[in-house]
């Protein structure tokens, strides 16, 4: 049952009770009266595939005290269905709750209380998958336009904030060598591959539907025939692009590293001096050349990715490096081990190009119906492609980065 306030339809289940325990959860004290609950969309329509967002804001008492306090919330409801079976198959509830309620707060303790993510108040598994968080936005923390990607100074927070997210599950796992067995699946893991014939599909369409666009482009028609073949191959594929190989260097990665899932922090001069993660259900124990190719090819303007690439990696390294020093951790990966991790995953890149940026860019007013399930959908999937990868943006991005992919031998 849903019910209608301030103009936001909500599930019946988010009430006095549900927000009661929320607030004694988070704030570990008992005897929490709710007063008030005030319901308004924390998205848009199209910016979240797999949940709904609301914000909420609750006005409360504390135990012994007739002050009346407020604070606001974000809500996380994941969605049902058979479109969203793969997060199921991935664990992903277990994983985003593991996460939230016991990893970050380790590794934030090993960043000496550096801030990684939102406090997670509680979660619950029935009747979905429900988090509630603190509001970031009310700390002052932004989404930046993922139609636009992120400028230098963005990426350079970004890059730093994530090496340090990197190394303090490297510094963990050695303290604690099975504390990632659970980490193991990621999105393009066997068991989301095998079991889910429609995310396949979805994947799948807009490779196909990339083929043909291609093969209109003047002198990529050798490229286009390449891209047929490699989607006829397309389980293989994206089995190889998420599989764990012998001998990587191996972090906890957040797994969908992209601009709407970092919240930026500002000065008085409106300079980012800091960004924290959200949603963090697609986590993998594998290479980190997985988080920085689908970074680079999902949230940087075309500028950036061609011409400060190595400069990112560079500043990458460097993060990475010093917070390793810091907590004298033997065996500090080289730049040239980490370069090496981020060329072999080039294909994971070339993934994130074709299946997760062209959904990235599209319009905000096209963007509105957009879901997995639509998607998924053969018919209302294909006109919704039409649109997306008609873009001229799209188009720019794909003629360099499809070059570069075929130099490399990504679609060999």
């Amino acid at each position: 049952m849903f019910i209608k306030a301030d103009g936001v339809f909500y599930p019946a289940y988010l009430n006095e009770e549900f927000f009661t325990e929320s607030l004694e959860n988070g704030f570990n004290e008992s005897k929490i009266s709710v007063q008030g609950i005030t319901f308004e969309m924390g998205s848009t329509p199209g910016e979240n595939y797999c949940s709904q967002i609301f914000r909420v804001r609750v006005t409360y008492k504390r135990k012994k005290s007739d002050k009346f306090y407020e604070t606001s919330l974000i809500i996380k409801s994941l969605l049902v269905g058979d479109q969203m079976d793969f997060l199921e198959q991935i664990d992903s509830f277990s994983k985003e709750r593991t996460m939230y309620m016991k990893l970050l707060p380790i590794m934030e303790v090993i960043l000496n209380g550096e801030k990684l993510a939102p406090k997670c108040f509680y979660t619950q598994k029935n009747p979905t998958g429900i988090y509630v968080f603190e509001d970031l936005r009310a700390l002052g923390y932004k989404l930046s336009n993922r139609q636009i990607g992120l400028d230098l100074p963005h990426c350079e927070i970004a890059m730093r904030k994530i090496a340090r997210f990197h190394a303090s599950s490297m510094i963990l796992v050695k303290k604690v060598p099975s504390i990632f067995d659970g980490f193991k699946q990621g999105l393009l893991s066997e068991d989301s591959i095998f079991e889910n014939a429609s995310l396949v599909k979805m994947f799948g369409g807009h490779l196909k539907m990339l083929a043909n666009v291609v093969n209109k482009f003047q002198g990529y028609e050798n490229i286009g025939t390449k891209l047929e073949k490699y989607h006829s191959n397309i389980v293989q594929n994206l089995l190889k692009c998420g599989s764990q190989r012998p001998g990587e260097l191996a972090v906890l990665n957040h797994g969908d590293f992209w601009v709407n899932n970092i919240m930026f922090n500002y000065n008085e001069a409106g300079e980012p001096i800091d960004c924290v993660f959200v949603d963090m259900q697609m986590n993998v124990y594998s290479s980190p050349g997985m988080d920085l190719n689908y970074f680079f090819n999902t949230s940087l303007p075309l500028d950036i990715l061609i011409n400060n690439r190595e400069y990112l990696i560079q500043i990458y390294y460097d993060s990475l490096k010093e917070t390793l020093e810091t907590h004298h951790y033997e065996d500090v990966p080289c730049y040239e081990l980490v370069r090496k991790e981020v060329a072999t995953r080039e294909d994971h890149g070339f993934f994130a190009s074709y299946a997760i940026f062209p959904n990235v860019i599209m319009d905000r007013c096209e963007s509105q119906d957009m879901s997995c399930e639509s998607l998924q959908d053969e018919e209302l999937g294909q006109m919704k492609r039409e649109v997306i990868f008609a873009g001229e943006r799209l188009r720019d991005h794909m003629k360099y980065s499809l070059k570069r992919f075929d130099d490399l031998g990504v679609f060999e």
